[in-house]
């Protein structure tokens, strides 16, 4: 008796210490048809309507989120282009961008090491090759009417040395991969899905220790680990795998919707933690 009242004790503060909750898109929240599930909806709209801060940090660039959810996740905040916008009822409230003449000499460098750069601008993308990817679908507009500033610089590596590549560049830029490994994602120094979530939170006088996150990819890693509870879903890269505190299932059998459920119902952490770890 003693123990399950020192579990419902802990379940409680858990409970009330998580106060925000910061979630993936791709391979995360999305299932392999790109499609939230509808139960994972309705959870996610209870612990909105029950006062969790929702974030939703992704590396995509906001046009290409309004046909995956529904637009009452407008009310959300949204983290774009792995921190370079933040969003919130469909304005953007921060910018972290890499200025025009600087991506320019991004663009000299990774084509002079036989790398085509693409560029994300403005909700626009740039491009003289094709950029291959299984999530999204592009317009293109000429990498010659790139004119403004950017949200990231992005290139296909192949077998090039990416740590050699990221030596390359100036230091007012900070490289990730992505894609297992072999995609780079340029974006201004200090552009990162943890950084804005931190500005989200300090916004609305919250910190990390408020802080349930969601992910699968490296460029979640330093979410995954700021937060009070990081959980990786189990297709997650192994780097996430090994720092989350939990693991749940994978984005297609709902991994996210069931660790939100628990959080939801007021499920003890010890019980949590036995099941997802």
């Amino acid at each position: 008796m003693k123990i399950d009242i020192l579990i419902i004790l802990v379940g409680r503060e858990w409970n009330y210490m998580i106060r925000a909750i910061a979630m993936d898109l791709d391979r995360t929240l999305l299932n392999d048809n790109n499609q939230i599930p509808e139960r994972t909806l309705d959870i996610i709209n209870k612990l909105s309507n029950a006062g969790f801060l929702i974030i939703i940090a992704t590396g995509r660039p906001l046009r290409t989120v309004d046909k995956i959810v529904p637009e009452w996740f407008s009310k959300f905040y949204w983290i774009t282009s792995n921190g370079a916008w933040i969003i919130k009822d469909n304005k953007i409230i921060f910018r972290l961008e890499i200025n025009h003449q600087d991506t320019m000499d991004i663009i000299k460098i990774l084509s002079h090491e036989g790398l085509s750069p693409h560029i994300e601008s403005n909700n626009q993308f740039f491009s003289d090759t094709e950029l291959r990817t299984d999530i999204l679908n592009f317009s293109y507009n000429p990498l010659d009417d790139f004119k403004g500033n950017a949200c990231m610089v992005l290139a296909y590596i192949g077998n090039k040395n990416a740590s050699l590549i990221e030596n390359l560049l100036p230091s007012y830029v900070s490289m990730k991969l992505t894609n297992n490994n072999s995609m780079i994602n340029i974006g201004r120094s200090g552009c990162d899905k943890s950084n804005s979530i931190s500005w989200i939170l300090k916004n609305e006088n919250l910190s990390f220790d408020n802080l349930m996150a969601f992910g699968d990819d490296t460029n979640d890693l330093q979410m995954i680990i700021n937060a009070k509870i990081g959980v990786a879903v189990s297709n997650a890269h192994i780097d996430l795998i090994n720092v989350a505190n939990l693991i749940t299932k994978s984005n297609e059998e709902q991994g996210v919707g069931i660790i939100l459920t628990e959080l939801l119902y007021d499920t003890d952490v010890v019980s949590l933690k036995s099941k997802f770890t």
